[in-house]
């Protein structure tokens, strides 16, 4: 897309070097300013046949697809703000600038594959940002207020526990053993007094944090995470068909509640979880005839 004689901003597929995903391709942004060239990855995957070479989006109408189209909407807007207020300002605009703006902007910078060294970056480093990580996939409505919520938890539950153990600066990587998260499961079990299944959650997400890490280049080595605690399916009670049935045909006095009813109908007959129905708005809804 054309923004004008100077800007010009386009998205375009490239291969994924695993032959496991077939017919799969990443999107790439390619930026030209005054004649200079960024490409960068956006970590939108799609399949090539549903993509739009006119338009530059995904064609498929599903939930997951609209998040990816926003998340190109998100960049695209946000060049152009930086060129216009770059003009205004007079500010220099050069590809380097934008790529120094980029990397501020997102922090971690989600789409470009530029990697920082991880000399004298430590685990409180890493926390900053995975939470700076978790506020951009949020704003980009890529994951829900309550996904955001427990990952945070997960951060502040590691934070916490450093200072329990009376470290006030940085804690250097090669400290994270076993005994390390050993004692750090013992910590939630016994004096956070979380249940198993609640540890055994935040104990899973410290493992994505160190893969994060890993794959943005602040650690060279993957971090191994072990624990001892397991999570256990809890007892549910399932409702039968009839019992759904007396549910629908239920008079209810308020409007609120007929509509939280149906809602938990819709679920029922659907299979949409939750924060999925929280999502579904009408552009996702598709007349049939």
């Amino acid at each position: 897309m054309k923004i004008n004689s100077n800007l010009t901003i386009s998205f375009w597929l490239r291969g994924i070097k695993n032959p496991k995903i077939k017919n799969t391709k990443t999107i790439y942004c390619r930026v030209l300013i005054n004649n200079e060239r960024l490409d960068f990855s956006t970590n939108q995957k799609v399949l090539e046949k549903n993509f739009c070479m006119i338009t530059e989006r995904i064609k498929d109408k599903s939930l997951d697809v609209t998040q990816a189209n926003n998340v190109l909407n998100t960049i695209s807007n946000d060049i152009i703000e930086y060129y216009s207020q770059s003009l205004k300002t007079d500010e220099s605009i050069t590809i380097q600038n934008l790529k120094r703006h980029l990397t501020k902007l997102y922090k971690p910078n989600e789409y470009i594959a530029e990697k920082e060294t991880n000399d004298e970056k430590g685990l409180i480093f890493l926390l900053g940002k995975y939470k700076d990580y978790i506020d951009q996939r949020y704003r980009n409505k890529l994951i829900a207020e309550r996904t955001m919520v427990t990952y945070k938890s997960t951060v502040n539950h590691l934070i916490d526990y450093l200072k329990r153990m009376g470290i006030s600066g940085e804690f250097e990587l090669k400290n994270l053993n076993r005994v390390f998260f050993y004692e750090y499961e013992k910590y939630l079990l016994g004096e956070k007094r979380l249940i198993q299944n609640t540890a055994f959650k935040y104990l899973k997400q410290t493992r994505q944090l160190f893969d994060f890490a890993f794959e943005n280049g602040w650690i060279t080595e993957k971090i191994s995470v072990r624990y001892n605690v397991k999570y256990t399916n809890p007892p549910r009670e399932i409702l039968n068909i009839e019992e759904i049935k007396t549910l629908h045909r239920l008079e209810l006095k308020e409007t609120k509640n007929d509509e939280t009813r149906d809602a938990f109908l819709f679920q029922c007959y659907t299979g949409f979880a939750y924060n999925e129905l929280q999502r579904l708005s009408i552009s996702n809804l598709k007349e049939m005839y």
